[in-house]
């Protein structure tokens, strides 16, 4: 801290540095100083206030007649240039308040978004490109934004995912080498720039000046992992064609596991010598494991699960259904429909994704940077959307998505607001059908040994002669152990912790989590006691929460009261922890009280009656039609975010900005309470 005598003591240049107002005010306005006076080093002071983020003193400078693009320094910079090194989001958004223009390049030939990119400052490359900066400009060789972050920065919050969504160019190359993204993501060997450039169709086979292609350059620095990437991107279509065809893909990985189920079944069905049916289950794994390596993998799970499904109905009705009485068979039948409904809407209903539109990124965007909010918890750098509380973005399905729990691969979708309750009632009937064909497997068993072994055969004798329907019962296994053990650990989260799989996961990364006493994780989201946290997630006497629009606590903490509107600066008592009773955390999990657990027992059974119809849905959304009837009845108000603090530290620059030696820049660590920039060699 500088004390008020050393600030007395301080010129215009060091009070400017070191953020002090007042002596800055003085000199000027009592000791005559210019504010575009230059130093020694040809800097002016709206320099040395940019690059330390002091605010205040730039809009005193700028408010008494500085010269906002007042170029300085050896690099030849603008004071907003300045300010984009340092990665000042606040600092470059009021210069250009004050119309500092983002395109006048540097002493090296680059404009602010080109310096953006190299030193990774992804919200400061969004927030220009918002505000209108061609996306694809070059710089004096003729690198772009795309090209300078793909050789530059390997960090997880680089540009380059940012740049490629907002429709960056990958097939440009710079008018010295010649090279693409491609090309220096490869001599970099930044791996996570490469991966985002394929998944986008970048060409592979793209020449440099030299004649080599992306896969040259892998091979000749043994880069391997770079090397197998490039080369299954360049396959050709033959057999192995096949995955550039999505529809063709798609129903060869259906059929993989339905032929699959049925070729195994036969052969233990079979009256072959044992030898030969291992030999034979031996060549049809090799088989379809070699075919599945040309084949799109996201839908093998959820086809393999149709394809077992199928044919344990075919089992069912084909051999079960002789042996089992007719109101179990019933009982099967009606268990069905609510299994398939709920698996339809796990799979092929909106998980609750997040809209996107270009208009809007853009508006989020600028909205989170003039706030100081440009937080990567709140704004996703792939969809460009402002991300609601709870969300998450999904690599996979490559969108956000509004309460997400996981990506389930069951069910080739995404797990989130919109179709959690579908896939908990799709386990529960899972659950029971799985019950009824250990049932069917049992009477199956029973019946086949008295009709053929009048009763006196062993169950490993009745399986050897019915190889398919052991077959069957060996999936039946599998897929219990699975379903059981996901089931449980769904409920436990929801009605014992109140929270999501990916906030289990990821807690410390939340800063609204926070530990009691015991140190144990308690979720903000967690309702006091196991019944209220049933209820709340299947909406049982609550009005519905909209995840896709709760951006804070506060919108999720203050429901509907009746025909009152809850104002979003009001303190109510929503039967959580208290804060007092909290130590809060990055990130963190909600256990309830262990009186108010065993209290609830009872509600939480009486609740079980609710997993019994598929249609609830149906009855929700009609209740909350008639609620919407209600006149006066409006949603709470979108509240502040002042409560999102700011990322970008402000950190004292006594030296001008770094040349790019060779491309490289030479920054040494910050030492003491300053970050000192050494002067360009």
């Amino acid at each position: 801290m500088v004390t008020e005598a050393e600030a007395g003591s301080f010129d215009i240049v060091k009070a400017t540095q070191y953020g002090v107002f007042s002596r800055v005010k003085q000199l000027v306005e009592d000791q005559g100083y210019g504010v575009n006076e230059r130093d020694s080093e040809n800097v002016t002071l709206l320099h040395w206030a940019a690059i330390n983020n002091r605010l205040d003193i730039v809009n005193y400078l700028i408010g008494r007649g500085a010269i906002v693009d007042a170029i300085g320094g050896e690099l030849e910079s603008t004071p907003l240039q300045w300010a984009t090194r340092q990665g000042h989001l606040p600092m470059v958004v009021l210069l250009m308040k004050y119309g500092a223009n983002p395109t006048v390049r540097d002493g090296e030939g680059c404009s602010c978004i080109h310096l953006a990119a190299q030193f990774g400052h992804t919200p400061i490359v969004a927030y220009l490109v918002a505000k209108g900066e061609n996306i694809n400009l070059e710089d004096v060789n003729g690198m772009t934004a795309l090209m300078w972050s793909t050789y530059r920065v390997q960090t997880a919050s680089d540009p380059t995912r940012l740049l490629l969504t907002l429709g960056a160019s990958h097939s440009m190359s710079d008018r010295v080498h010649k090279n693409t993204p491609l090309h220096w993501a490869v001599y970099a060997k930044n791996l996570n720039a490469l991966t985002q450039l394929v998944k986008t169709g970048a060409d592979v086979n793209a020449e440099n000046a030299q004649g080599l292609t992306p896969k040259d350059m892998a091979a000749n620095t043994n880069q391997v992992f770079m090397l197998n990437k490039l080369t299954l991107a360049e396959q050709p279509k033959t057999i192995c064609k096949i995955p550039r065809d999505k529809l063709l893909n798609q129903w060869l990985v259906m059929c993989v596991p339905f032929f699959g189920f049925v070729i195994i079944g036969s052969i233990l069905q079979s009256g072959l010598p044992a030898i030969l049916k291992v030999l034979a289950f031996v060549v049809t794994i090799i088989m379809a494991g070699t075919l599945t390596k040309y084949l799109c993998m996201d839908y093998l799970p959820v086809c393999t699960y149709l394809a077992t499904k199928f044919w344990m109905y075919v089992t069912w009705f084909m051999e079960f259904a002789k042996y089992v009485r007719l109101e179990v068979n019933m009982l099967f039948v009606v268990s069905s429909v609510g299994l398939f409904y709920n698996f339809w809407r796990s799979w092929r209903a909106d998980p609750g994704i997040i809209p996107k539109d270009r208009v809007h990124q853009f508006r989020t965007i600028i909205e989170l940077a003039e706030r100081n909010g440009f937080d990567t918890t709140v704004f996703c750098s792939s969809c460009l959307v402002r991300k609601p509380l709870r969300s998450k973005h999904c690599s996979i399905c490559d969108c956000c998505v509004a309460r997400f729990d996981h990506h389930c691969p069951w069910v080739a979708n995404c797990i989130g607001a919109k179709n959690h309750k579908n896939f908990m009632q799709y386990l529960f009937f899972l659950c029971v059908m799985l019950g009824f064909v250990w049932y069917g497997l049992y009477e199956f068993f029973a019946g086949k040994n008295l009709e053929q072994f009048g009763g006196n055969a062993n169950l490993l004798t009745v399986m050897a002669d019915s190889g398919w329907v052991s077959w069957v019962m060996a999936n039946t296994l599998m897929h219990s152990i699975w379903v059981l053990c996901l089931f449980w650990c769904q409920m436990y989260q929801i009605v014992v912790l109140g929270m999501t799989t990916n906030e289990r996961i990821n807690c410390s990364r939340y800063k609204h989590f926070s530990r009691d006493p015991r140190g144990n994780v308690v979720s903000p989201f967690s309702r006091k006691g196991m019944w209220n946290n049933f209820a709340e997630f299947f909406d049982i006497g609550r009005r519905q929460t909209d995840w896709t629009k709760v951006h804070s606590l506060e919108e999720a903490e203050h429901p509907l009261l009746g025909h009152e509107e809850v104002q979003i600066g009001q303190r109510i008592n929503t039967n959580r922890t208290s804060a007092s009773q909290t130590t809060r955390l990055p990130s963190g999990d909600g256990a309830d009280a262990q009186s108010d657990e065993a209290a609830d027992v009872s509600g939480l059974c009486a609740g079980l009656w609710y997993w019994g119809s598929p249609f609830v849905d149906l009855s929700n959304r009609l209740a909350q039609l008639g609620q919407c009837g209600v006149p006066g009845m409006r949603f709470p108000p979108e509240s502040d975010q002042s409560h999102v603090a700011e990322l970008y530290e402000v950190r004292l620059a006594t030296s001008r900005p770094p040349r790019l030696l060779g491309g490289l820049p030479f920054i040494e660590p910050p030492c003491d309470d300053a970050a000192v920039i050494p002067a360009a060699l």
